[in-house]
């Protein structure tokens, strides 16, 4: 048979979790994985960390049932001691025959799928016993491979590692390919679990190509399914698909119902990490109706239950009950009592974000209970840590913090650091609003520390595909309510930095590229095998934990390597800093910068700082100026912003869709809007000539430049603007910034968009520069190859191109650069500009059609313009919404004309001026779209 052999090419690789399964008896029964989900705040005043959990399950298939002459020897076998099998065997030679090891194989792995894997064990063994007395070498392969396993159910890594080994080197003295794909995937899994991604991909390949070369498309099929949710856990989700893809293709094809419905299941959960949630509820859906029809019980719970969790996090709230409703019935036997407990706390969690408080208290503690009486400490404090914050929105705040510090303890013993932040988040709020600052002080610190902890154990192709970073800014943003409450606007300011910096971290989120730009092979190579090895002990102190019977010696001997293990990666990160500073900044692992330094770095006199952070108490204004004196001392000022954070998040998406869709009526919001956000403010921005604006949240949506600060007169008029994800970011930049700028800047133009405005924009911009200075290229030759040629040769990057910020999954975002000729290379999308390794001061993205896709808080525009800082660019100029060719082509000319003399943020601020001052391009629609992210000096 001829078969597609495409996928054992496929490099790199996390997993919606476990997909092993193979025709016969090798593999039994269903494995069972949990991952977070994050899901919806819905109106309450009380915080939510609280996940749904996705549970994804494995696959078996039955077996025929054995000759009545081999299954009555094998019942025999089964129960006699060593002696009796030795005489049964010696009695029945006629049947010692590979039948006969598939007869004890039958019933080995009845017990198997019971989930009877204590029971199963010893069966196995005999079988090997017996496999081996008669050379039965594939058998004993088999059984072997089984003793793993069934030891990887019962939580024995170690041993499980050990058996497949052993059935590797059986298979391989066997000589047949098919065979070996078994252990290498069970290898695989094992390193993968562990952490030890990279030594996991290359046995998940070799296990693909076993299995093209044995030409066995269902093993084909489950190898690819493990490398497809490998790559899934590493944030590659491209790859992550097309393996899944392929592999759904194969099982779809040859009618394998059940592995079908698992592949779906798989797909469904990279959607989800996506936020694709479309996709991942079509999924879902698909994969419960097949298994609607085959009625097992924990893999229909377990699908019932995962679409739940996707409507919950889609909004729908009174349909995801209904689900929540019937995994509750689906769940009610003693062995689904560990998805019982998870459907009882989503459903918990469900209510109390629909502010159902009386029945989400019922649910949570029937979980609390449920879990513990199964030894779930993990589910139990996730619940407990719902429970305080219930009891702090009622105010109860001795009891919120007593909750998180049963959690918080429980959290120690068992090495789980995302449920201790979670739990020492709840303790601090518990305390702060106890009027207990000190004590609250301590535990924020604390959750933050493990937080920058969690961080730094990532290697650096990783640092951004780290999801808990969404959730985990709140104890950064309660940090900051607190030093606000003892008036401490230095340390609020520091801590507002840090949140902003580790929410970037997430960059990367959807992308395949790492932030190693600069570093040797061996630097890579060294910082991942220093991650791995945290990762590993980390996840052996877990496992060690969740023992019935924990080793407490053996895990303080973990925890001594461990901390040896840290050391070792820190002083690894100060010898890599220290020789590629600007490594650290990419990676935004420099501390927040006092007041006093942010200004010195800012080369302009009459610049005002403005940061903005939006907490669960509203919304605040940071204002950094130079004050008045003599001294020109830091004048750094708090104002809380007077409106509700509802009303002002409604009136800044209203006020941008007007200007965006040239409505008239805007400027009665143009006026409010600056008076809420900028006039608190108006004595510190008196006199000030530039302003840069660090927006947080909803705020990054707003055209502060179209601003009125006075009916008829916009704040772009007196000052010019630009943006920056912080200030301490914009600090840094400054520090890396050139002290001279080319005196004769090289420019590169592209015309992807083939529109008349566009060939006169980049034929004016020749001239502009002059045909020594420039190069223009056409729409013809526009592709991601020319770009990854020519760009890093230039000092300006001018790209005229149809583009999308993709809100929902911002390194999805993209630029279209050919229509035709060339579709695999006519799409730039924001994780591939990261590997540009460009030299340029900026780059221009103009075209007409580049803005928003699925609404959002801008967080296309922020990824896109981060991953060209990280590229090499420190400036990037975008438009926020769809814009208009001719408005846009004057603008771009004027822009690149007075960047000959002016600062960037000048620059721009007069260009906008020129457009505006045309009556046809009066309304901010045709002036305000384009805005500076980045370095503006």
């Amino acid at each position: 048979m001829e078969v597609d052999r495409s996928l054992a090419r496929c490099k790199a690789g996390y997993g919606s979790d476990f997909a092993f399964w193979e025709p016969g008896y090798l593999y039994r029964g269903a494995e069972i994985a949990l991952q977070s989900v994050p899901t919806v705040r819905i109106r309450t005043l009380i915080r939510t960390w609280a996940v749904g959990l996705f549970l994804l399950t494995g696959m078996a298939q039955q077996d025929a049932p054995p000759d009545p002459k081999f299954a009555a020897l094998a019942n025999q076998l089964l129960t006699a001691d060593e002696a009796g099998r030795r005489a049964l065997l010696s009695a029945h030679q006629e049947l010692g025959t590979p039948e006969l090891v598939k007869a004890l194989q039958y019933f080995s792995n009845q017990a198997f799928d019971r989930r009877d894997y204590t029971s199963a064990l010893p069966m196995y063994k005999i079988t090997c016993e017996v496999a081996a007395s008669i050379g039965d070498r594939h058998g004993q392969g088999a059984c072997t491979f089984n003793m793993g396993l069934s030891e990887s159910r019962r939580f024995h890594p170690d041993e499980a590692l050990a058996w497949y080994q052993q059935a590797l080197k059986i298979y391989q003295e066997a000589g047949k390919p098919g065979d070996l794909v078994s252990p290498l995937n069970g290898i695989g899994l094992i390193m993968r679990d562990r952490g030890d991604m990279r030594q996991a991909i290359p046995y998940f390949e070799r296990a693909l190509t076993a299995a093209a070369d044995a030409g066995n498309e269902v093993s084909i099929a489950q190898s690819s399914t493990n490398l497809g949710n490998l790559y899934h856990r590493l944030g590659n989700y491209v790859q992550a698909i097309q393996c899944l893809q392929k592999a759904l293709e194969i099982t779809r094809r040859l009618g394998l119902e059940r592995q079908t419905a698992l592949v779906m299941n798989n797909i469904g959960s990279t959607y989800f990490d996506q936020h694709d949630l479309e996709l991942a509820l079509s999924y879902n859906e698909q994969s419960l109706a097949i298994r609607e029809k085959r009625s097992d019980p924990v893999e229909l719970a377990s699908s019932v239950l995962n679409t739940g969790v996707v409507l919950q996090t889609m909004g729908n709230s009174a349909k995801a009950q209904t689900y929540f409703d019937r995994a509750l019935q689906l769940t009610a036997l003693p062995e689904l009592t560990t998805i019982r407990v998870l459907a009882m706390y989503n459903y918990g969690n469900l209510l109390f974000h629909g502010n159902q408080i009386g029945p989400a208290r019922e649910k949570l503690e029937a979980a609390i209970q449920l879990a513990e009486s199964i030894g779930d400490t993990a589910d139990a404090n996730n619940a407990r840590i719902l429970l305080g914050q219930i009891a702090e929105g009622e105010g109860r705040f001795a009891v919120a913090e007593q909750l998180g510090q049963t959690a918080s303890t429980f959290a120690r013993l068992s090495g789980e650091r995302l449920t201790l932040i979670r739990a020492l988040d709840l303790v601090g709020e518990s305390l702060r609003e106890q009027e207990k600052p000190v004590e609250a002080e301590s535990a924020f610190k604390e959750a933050i520390a493990l937080i920058e902890e969690l961080r730094r154990e990532l290697p650096g192709e990783r640092q951004g595909v780290i999801r808990f970073m969404e959730d985990q800014t709140h104890a950064y943003l309660h940090m900051v309510q607190l030093q606000l409450d003892r008036r401490r606007p230095e340390a609020a300011l520091a801590y507002v930095e840090r949140s902003k910096a580790r929410s970037l971290l997430e960059v990367l989120r959807t992308g395949n590229s790492g932030i190693t730009q600069a570093m040797t092979a061996e630097e890579r190579e060294q910082e991942g095998l220093l991650a791995e090895n945290v990762a590993r002990l980390n996840d052996a102190i877990l496992r060690e934990s969740r023992r019935p019977s924990a080793d407490r010696k053996r895990i303080t001997e973990l925890g001594s390597q461990l901390e040896k293990a840290r050391t070792d990666s820190r002083v690894f990160e100060v010898l890599l800093y220290t020789a590629h500073p600007e490594l650290k900044v990419k990676r935004l692992a420099f501390e927040p910068a006092p007041s006093g330094e942010l200004l010195a770095a800012i080369p302009d006199p009459k610049a005002a700082l403005l940061e903005y952070s939006v907490t669960d108490d509203g919304v605040y204004l940071f204002a950094l100026t130079r004050a008045g004196d003599q001294a020109g001392r830091a004048d750094l000022r708090v104002y809380k912003i007077g409106a509700r954070k509802e009303a002002l998040e409604r009136d800044v998406k209203r006020y941008r869709e007007q200007v965006a869709t040239r409505d008239l009526d805007y400027q009665k919001l143009a006026v409010s809007l600056y008076r809420e956000l900028l006039e608190p403010a108006a004595e510190q921005l008196r006199g000030k000539s530039t302003v840069v604006i660090a927006p947080d949240g909803f705020l990054w949506q707003l055209p502060f430049q179209a601003l009125e600060t006075e009916p008829e007169r916009y704040l772009m008029e007196d000052r010019a603007i630009f943006y920056t994800p912080s200030l301490s970011v914009l600090y840094e930049m400054e520090k890396m910034r050139p002290a001279h700028r080319a005196s004769q800047p090289r420019l590169m133009a592209v015309d992807a968009v083939q529109l008349p405005a566009a060939r006169r924009e980049v034929e004016g911009l020749r001239e502009l520069y002059g045909a020594g200075r420039s190069h223009v290229f056409s729409a013809a030759e526009s592709d991601q190859v020319l770009i990854r040629r020519e760009a890093p040769n230039y000092d300006v990057v001018h790209v005229a191109a149809h583009g999308v910020f993709e809100d929902r999954n911002p390194m999805n975002s993209y630029l279209v650069l050919a229509k035709a000729g060339k579709p695999e290379a006519g799409v730039l999308e924001a994780r591939d500009m990261m590997d540009l390794n460009l030299r340029a001061e900026m780059v221009v993205l103009s075209g007409c059609e580049t803005g928003r896709g699925k609404a959002g808080n801008g967080e296309g525009l922020i990824r896109m313009s981060w991953a060209l800082f990280i590229a090499g660019s420190p400036s990037t100029v975008a438009s926020q919404w769809k814009v208009e060719s001719d408005s846009t082509t004057r603008l771009m000319l004027g822009f690149h004309r007075n960047l000959q003399r002016s600062s960037k943020a000048r620059a721009l601020q007069q260009a906008q001026l020129e457009v505006m001052k045309r009556p046809e391009y009066r309304h901010p629609f045709y002036w305000s779209g384009f805005v500076l992210m980045g370095e503006g000096f």
